[in-house]
């Protein structure tokens, strides 16, 4: 213990007492930094490497710069040390950043006078500074019942479990296994690792593909480049987005269609009537996206609505005139 408060002479005595003192799975932190600390020379070299590399993988994502390819480690190392890396290296999530441990950070400036940062905090940080964000960032629906999700699983990536930018607030659905789960999020073994591939902060999808609605409402995404084409058939096998929105279609249209009803009630609408109030209802949508959940696919439904031409107008107009 000693030797970790020397390492870090800013934090308390007594945090790091505790912390090499937690118990996960039978063995304490220090346990498993011990099995980190006994293996060779060379192969503790060789998980040094990694994880440096790996620190790196926010940089793969900016066009100008040209970090080490962020990939997982192999497996069947000797020594057990890929096991006894990933073993240690994931208790910084669980337990170190749940509720009731948390991490010490210093009040304006004072190590003596700490407050522990943990994942509840974090959220609460979230939050905060984005107060009117209520939608997922990766299927834009509700937030509701969300949980932390590891943008590159700490299965997978160990040395990224507290990464911040590794860390996403996601919907319950994205999260479950039918979905993202654990799911390998970059090209293993390339040299760019995340070319093809979207990500909530450092390369958002959002502006990338338009929406084209079939007359069934069956949803297809279109694209501009072959690389955007890439980026969202992964997207879309990762968290199954287009079926999804497909489901989430008929919903809108009951939402527009119990609008239409309120609106029938106050006054007899006619072909020109609706398609001004679809129109104001597609640009309250548009205004918005990233603040209510669905209004991605409502704007686009709405924008395919207000064509008197299409079928989906002729199914409004119809519920709107009908007794």
């Amino acid at each position: 213990m000693e030797w970790v408060a020397a390492q870090r002479p800013d934090i308390a005595d007594e945090w790091i007492n505790k912390f090499c003192s937690w118990v996960k799975g039978g063995k304490s932190i220090l346990d498993h930094m011990q099995d980190i600390a006994g293996l060779p020379n060379h192969i503790k070299d060789e998980l040094l490497t990694h994880f440096q590399e790996n620190s790196q993988f926010v940089d793969s994502f900016d066009a100008g710069k040209n970090p080490p390819p962020t990939q997982q480690l192999q497996q069947g190392m000797s020594n057990d040390a890929d096991k006894k890396y990933r073993a240690f290296l994931v208790l910084f999530y669980d337990p170190v950043f749940y509720k009731g441990k948390g991490y010490p950070v210093a009040t304006n400036g004072n190590n003596d006078v700490a407050v522990r940062f943990h994942k509840n905090s974090f959220l609460k940080s979230c939050h905060t500074k984005n107060k009117n964000v209520t939608v997922c960032p990766l299927c834009d629906g509700s937030l509701d019942g969300s949980q932390v999700d590891h943008w590159l699983a700490k299965a997978h990536f160990p040395e990224l479990s507290c990464q911040p930018y590794n860390l996403i607030e996601i919907c319950q659905a994205c999260n479950s296994r039918s979905n993202k789960g654990e799911k390998l999020v970059l090209d293993n073994g390339n040299g760019r690792p995340f070319d093809d591939w979207f990500h909530p902060y450092l390369r958002p999808a959002v502006d990338e593909f338009t929406i084209r609605i079939q007359q069934k409402g069956i949803i297809e995404f279109q694209f501009a480049t072959d690389r955007q084409k890439k980026r969202m058939e992964n997207f879309d096998a990762l968290i199954n987005l287009q079926s999804r929105w497909t489901l989430e279609y008929r919903t809108q249209i009951k939402r527009i269609q119990s609008k239409i009803r309120g609106k029938k009630k106050k006054v007899n609408l006619t072909k020109d009537s609706l398609r001004h109030i679809l129109e104001d209802w597609r640009d309250d949508a548009e205004h918005e996206i990233g603040l209510k959940p669905n209004a991605i696919l409502e704007k686009c439904v709405l924008s395919l609505a207000v064509d008197t031409e299409s079928y989906l107008f002729e199914e409004f107009i119809v519920y709107a005139t009908s007794d």
